[in-house]
């Protein structure tokens, strides 16, 4: 009776019944999945991770480094002692990181086999790769075959959505692979015509997340694609979170703002007179025009034609009847609104500033899933 094995908790296996699994698993052929050489296939060149876009590119990489072809394979004698060299060689860290993933990634592989088949769809005489390039990259550092699942011919948005979602559901990209991923997602919706904007609603739709999240990366995109500097910082890695990117949003927005609020009218030759749909005290209902106000190069100019008290009057009624219309949908909105009136009430010193509090109003409020997509 005491050399009987010590009983299993309920659903675990022995060690040697996971091993039988495992071989199992491997020598079991499955459907629509192939052994391929690394030579027949193409890796994903619009990979989103920060990753070399070829085997080419890796193979040119290792010669720089002096680093054997065939160092998986016998070629060194101390591996760990190599890798630990890396860090010293005269190559760009980003490059020699990227490397020693892959490697990683081999041993990994060489240990416990290739525990998922990499994705592509079959070209004229090789494979294009949608999911895996870097398994691929490691199965040929360790010259062995990679297994392949075959998948069905899709258009471009559907082989980048199953790319992005692959990867991050490893939780291990960065910031800026997952800022290039949405970008290049969104243009490839825009392109398609699937969608004509970046909103709220398409955010949660496309990438499905939360509304709070969806607020911050609509802002993060759509800034990104109009500004080349700011969407510079994300791809290279200076802007390294959401949270920073979006904070730097809030302050582009303030500034145009504040240039909007402060802009003067620069002459009539460039100017435009629209006339306001609200009648003026001095009408006299005589079915004469409001107070004008002075487009000049899309800023407005309302300075002289609105007294601060007026605006004033406008600023509380907007906010007020905001507020009393959330308190059936979102209380904690409603409050806010309620709080932003006291504390800014009187700190309009000039009418243009009505303005900068309104775009606190839309960016407040459209947190709320619009109910079309404006």
């Amino acid at each position: 009776m005491d050399n009987l094995p010590p009983k299993l908790a309920p659903r675990i296996r022995p060690l040697s019944a996971i091993a039988r699994l495992q071989h199992q698993a491997q020598s079991t052929p499955k459907a629509n999945h192939l052994l391929v050489a690394p030579d027949k296939v193409v890796i994903n060149k619009e990979n989103v991770r920060d990753t070399f876009r070829s085997l080419e590119e890796l193979s040119a990489f290792m010669r720089h480094i002096e680093w054997p072809v065939d160092a998986l394979r016998g070629g060194l004698e101390d591996l760990q002692t190599r890798l630990d060299e890396l860090a010293s060689l005269d190559a760009p860290r980003e490059q020699l990181d990227r490397f020693r993933r892959i490697v990683q990634l081999a041993l990994d592989i060489e240990r416990e086999g290739q525990l998922q088949a990499v994705g592509g769809v079959p070209q004229e005489d090789h494979y294009r790769i949608i999911l895996g390039s870097t398994r691929v990259m490691a199965c040929w550092l360790l010259g062995r075959d990679v297994e392949l699942r075959i998948m069905p011919q899709q258009d471009a948005v559907s082989e980048l959505r199953a790319h992005l979602a692959e990867n991050l559901s490893r939780e291990n990209l960065t910031f800026a692979e997952t800022a290039r991923g949405y970008l290049r997602l969104f243009a490839e919706l825009m392109d398609a015509e699937q969608i004509q904007q970046i909103s709220i609603t398409q955010v949660m739709k496309h990438l499905n997340l939360s509304r709070t999240h969806s607020r911050r990366w609509r802002s993060v995109l759509n800034l990104a694609r109009s500004d080349e500097a700011y969407r510079t910082k994300i791809l290279n890695g200076t802007i390294t979170s959401l949270e920073r990117a979006d904070a730097l949003t809030r302050q582009s927005n303030s500034r145009s703002n504040q240039k909007l609020g402060n802009s003067e009218a620069q002459g009539a030759t460039n100017g435009r007179k629209v006339t306001s749909p609200l009648p003026s005290s001095s009408d006299d209902n005589k079915g004469t025009t409001g107070p004008v106000i002075t487009m000049t190069n899309n800023s407005v100019n309302i300075e002289n034609d609105y007294d601060l008290a007026s605006v004033e009057r406008l600023f509380t009624s907007l906010f007020r009847a905001e507020a009393q219309f959330q308190m059936g949908i979102d209380t904690q909105l409603a409050g806010r609104i309620d709080s932003y009136i006291g504390s800014h009430q009187n700190l309009l010193s000039k009418p243009s500033d009505l303005f900068i509090h309104v775009q606190w109003l839309m960016d407040t409020v459209c947190q709320l899933p619009p109910t079309t997509d404006t």
